[in-house]
Protein backbone atom coordinates (compact mmCIF):
# COMPACT_ATOMS: atom_id res chain seq x y z
CA UNK A 1 0.00 0.00 0.00
CA UNK A 2 3.08 2.42 1.18
CA UNK A 3 4.62 1.77 -1.77
CA UNK A 4 1.26 2.24 -4.07
CA UNK A 5 0.74 5.61 -2.86
CA UNK A 6 4.93 6.87 -2.91
CA UNK A 7 4.38 6.14 -6.67
CA UNK A 8 0.86 8.57 -6.67
CA UNK A 9 2.91 11.24 -4.49
CA UNK A 10 5.37 10.93 -7.29
CA UNK A 11 3.74 11.48 -10.45
CA UNK A 12 1.63 14.46 -8.54
CA UNK A 13 4.95 15.55 -7.59
CA UNK A 14 6.07 15.87 -11.54
CA UNK A 15 3.00 17.29 -12.05
CA UNK A 16 3.52 20.20 -9.78
CA UNK A 17 7.24 20.41 -11.34
CA UNK A 18 8.28 20.33 -7.82
CA UNK A 19 11.85 19.21 -6.47
CA UNK A 20 12.36 15.43 -6.07
CA UNK A 21 12.10 14.68 -2.45
CA UNK A 22 13.90 12.15 -0.34
CA UNK A 23 12.82 8.75 1.00
CA UNK A 24 11.94 9.66 4.15
CA UNK A 25 9.90 12.50 2.95
CA UNK A 26 8.01 10.91 0.64
CA UNK A 27 7.50 7.95 3.45
CA UNK A 28 6.02 10.64 5.62
CA UNK A 29 4.20 11.50 2.91
CA UNK A 30 2.57 8.41 2.90
CA UNK A 31 2.03 7.79 6.14
CA UNK A 32 -0.12 11.46 6.24
CA UNK A 33 -2.26 10.32 2.87
CA UNK A 34 -2.79 7.02 5.23
CA UNK A 35 -3.83 8.91 8.09
CA UNK A 36 -6.22 10.54 6.45
CA UNK A 37 -8.12 8.08 4.35
CA UNK A 38 -8.67 6.10 7.73
CA UNK A 39 -9.81 9.10 8.91
CA UNK A 40 -11.90 10.84 6.41
CA UNK A 41 -12.91 7.76 4.11
CA UNK A 42 -12.40 9.49 1.27
CA UNK A 43 -10.56 9.09 -2.33
CA UNK A 44 -6.99 7.85 -2.09
CA UNK A 45 -5.95 10.18 -5.09
CA UNK A 46 -7.79 13.67 -3.78
CA UNK A 47 -6.44 12.60 -0.42
CA UNK A 48 -2.67 12.28 -2.24
CA UNK A 49 -3.54 15.68 -4.45
CA UNK A 50 -4.27 17.35 -1.22
CA UNK A 51 -1.17 16.24 0.91
CA UNK A 52 1.06 16.74 -1.85
CA UNK A 53 -0.19 20.40 -3.00
CA UNK A 54 -0.17 21.30 0.99
CA UNK A 55 3.71 19.99 1.04
CA UNK A 56 4.88 22.23 -1.83
CA UNK A 57 2.71 25.08 -0.97
CA UNK A 58 4.47 25.32 2.93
Amino acid sequence: MEKMIILMIQKKLQQYKSPELTDKELKDLAKEVMIRQKSEKGELHEITEDVVYEYITK
